[in-house]
């Protein structure tokens, strides 16, 4: 399912944000483009 692959890739942007916090900014940005992909 599609929702399933979008949770997957969230959950990984999420983990790549926290373990860089510098860079988490960036990865908010993708996680709402993945996010804006997945609704469509």
């Amino acid at each position: 399912m599609v929702t399933d692959r979008c949770r997957t890739v969230n959950g990984i942007v999420r983990s790549i944000a926290h373990s860089i916090r510098k860079q988490s900014s960036a990865a908010t940005d993708s996680a709402r483009s993945w996010n804006k992909s997945c609704t469509k």
